[in-house]
């Protein structure tokens, strides 16, 4: 910069003056030089000038220190405790060195000034301990300050500067799980193993200790299998689920909460079983409808893994139960049972029951009906169940059939059938007779039939019709003599 004042003719002596901005360096120090020349001369009234002499000075002054203190930064604006994150000084002279502190703003911590590092250049790193939780409680973030102090030298350089974050619990902070355990309850799925599930028939419980940390509490304990979850209560130290079934895997789960929020899981994987339980059935038959003869026949299934095997029991509704004998294999057992003593008038019933060797059973109700004889009435002869009725015993029956040609005139008509020798009637009128023809014609006084005689009348009555009729028919004798009473037959 510089300032004149002008010289020639007439110029007078006085004082100069000026302003000019100087800026300080970037560490709050400044200077500057100044210099001052002078020209000294005269001239005539015609304008013509001359120098007598001239000189000059100049000079430097230094300019008042400022304070220029580093203001520093972070890498992250959401440290977790225990895990390093740099501190940047940001300084404004390379050869500034500053002291760095943290400080917790919450709780017992509040307050206090922990120191990171001395003589720090340009960086730092910073680890804030997961210990200051301790005091803290249930929160899982607590605001953090980073403080920073400026030297030049040994002096300090402005008042401290800080800037603030947020500090997180880390998962390492997590409740600590030192056991898990699954029981299995039901023994008869525990003598197969001790590392297996069985759908439908294992019945666990499980067991967890475990221990929240820097302060905090157990907000939870949690173990799922599949889709469904059973909570543990929180009374103990060591934490106990209540019976868990309907198990739709091996895989078992616990997971801690605490306080905070933060999670620890641990897992148990077993073999994973899809068991079914055994099932029967069953029918009977007899061999005749109405014979003693018949058979009991039994089907049974069985899940066929892990060596298990399966019985059968029987028991008729009038007997014991009795154990079917037949040997299971392949997931299957079944036999049949004869039986000589069914009375055909009689309904029986037969419950069967499949056992396991978990224990599981099932069980199936047979019936078998009482016999209904079907009695077939022919012309010639009769049957029952379609054995004709000389045929049961050799000579205890004998049918004999009678066929004859009546007038269509109208009246009262007698055909004679002989008995053979040795049988009678069974009972006292025909068990059929029929007239071919005219549908009008009937049977009448069946109670005139001869039942002692060798000879049997059989009588009807016709009304008119247009062409003669056959009357025809069968008697059923038994072998025997007659008597006041029935007949028995005789063999």
């Amino acid at each position: 910069m510089s300032i004149t004042k002008g010289w020639g003719n007439g110029t007078s002596i006085g004082s100069l003056s000026g302003s000019l901005n100087i800026g300080h360096a970037a560490d709050g120090s400044g200077s500057f030089s100044f210099g001052i020349r002078v020209r000294t001369g005269g001239g005539n009234f015609s304008g013509d000038q001359a120098v007598y002499g001239s000189g000059s000075q100049s000079s430097s002054k230094g300019l008042s220190t400022i304070p220029r203190a580093s203001q520093p930064s972070a890498s992250t604006g959401d440290p977790t405790a225990g895990s390093a994150f740099t501190v940047y000084t940001n300084r404004k002279s390379s050869s500034f060195t500053h002291t760095i502190y943290y400080e917790v703003r919450y709780g017992g911590n509040n307050g206090a000034h922990v120191q990171v590092a001395s003589g720090v250049a340009g960086s730092c790193t910073v680890t804030v301990p997961e210990s200051v939780f301790d005091s803290i409680g249930s929160s899982s973030t607590v605001p953090l300050r980073i403080l920073c102090y400026t030297y030049s030298g040994s002096t300090q350089i402005g008042d401290v500067k800080y800037t603030d974050l947020t500090l997180h619990a880390s998962n390492s902070m997590a409740p600590s799980i030192s056991s898990f355990a699954i029981t299995e309850t039901n023994s008869s799925v525990s003598a197969k193993g001790s590392s297996i599930t069985l759908r439908y028939l294992s019945r666990k419980v499980a067991t967890c200790k475990a221990t929240a940390k820097n302060g905090a509490s157990i907000a939870s304990v949690v173990v799922t299998n599949g889709s469904n979850s059973w909570a543990m209560p929180l009374t103990l130290s060591t934490y106990t689920s209540a019976t868990m079934d309907m198990l739709a895997s091996g895989h078992y789960v616990v997971t801690v909460t605490d306080s905070r929020g933060l999670k620890s899981q641990a897992e148990i994987n077993q073999t994973y079983y899809s068991y079914s339980a055994p099932t029967v059935s069953g029918s009977a038959s007899r061999a005749s409808a109405t014979g003693a003869a018949g058979s009991l026949t039994i089907k049974g299934t069985y899940w066929n893994q892990l060596s298990n095997t399966a019985s059968i029991t029987y028991q008729r509704n009038d007997a014991s139960a009795t154990k079917l004998s037949a040997t299971a294999s392949n997931g299957s057992v079944s036999g049949s049972v004869p039986y000589t003593d069914l009375d055909y008038q009689t309904v029986y019933r037969w419950t069967l029951t499949i056992t396991d060797s978990f224990g599981e059973s099932g069980s199936v109700t047979v019936t078998l009906p009482a016999s209904v004889p079907s009695f077939w009435i022919g012309k010639t002869t009769i049957a029952i169940n379609g054995v004709k009725l000389d045929d049961y015993v050799a000579g205890c029956f004998k049918v004999v059939s009678f066929n004859s040609t009546i007038d269509k005139a109208i009246g009262f008509k007698t055909v004679n059938v002989t008995v053979p020798d040795g049988y009678v009637l069974l009972i006292p009128a025909p068990l059929g007779a029929y007239v071919s023809g005219d549908p009008l014609v009937y049977v009448t006084d069946r109670s005139a039939v001869q039942t002692a005689a060798t000879t049997v009348t059989v009588s009807c009555y016709t009304t008119a019709g247009s062409y003669d009729m056959t009357l025809y028919g069968w008697l059923l004798l038994v072998k025997g003599t007659w008597s006041s009473t029935p007949p028995v037959p005789q063999t």
